[in-house]
């Protein structure tokens, strides 16, 4: 009896609508942080990082610029149709298209280093 009347005074039994309002919002929460949290792990597994940390592009690039490619990070980790390749005769630079390019930073290779 007493149950009932708590679940009876309960007001999510009353508008199921005011559940979904508090619920959605922590879900939205949880999701967007398992999807930040998986870019930043697919990135050091990968090794971008270590490459971000070794052959960081500080200025912007200027030179040829290719978008939606794809590379192959130690086997196995794949950025598919998600990358920016860019070439001139100094250089190589790498970066990810968005919303990845926040958990990745841009890389540049100079000419000399590809060789």
């Amino acid at each position: 009896m007493k149950l009932q009347l708590l679940l009876a005074a309960n007001p999510l039994n009353a508008n199921p609508a005011v559940g979904l309002f508090l619920v959605a919002p922590i879900l939205f929460l949880c999701s967007a942080v398992a999807l930040v949290g998986s870019m930043i792990l697919i990135s050091r597994l990968s090794g971008w990082s270590l490459l971000a940390r070794r052959f960081r592009a500080t200025e912007p690039w200027t030179g040829e610029l290719w978008s939606w490619q794809s590379a192959r990070f130690r086997g196995w980790c794949g950025y598919n149709n998600c990358l920016r390749v860019g070439a001139n005769p100094q250089s190589l630079s790498l970066s990810v298209i968005m919303p990845s390019a926040f958990s990745t930073r841009r890389c540049r290779f100079p000419g000399t280093r590809l060789m």
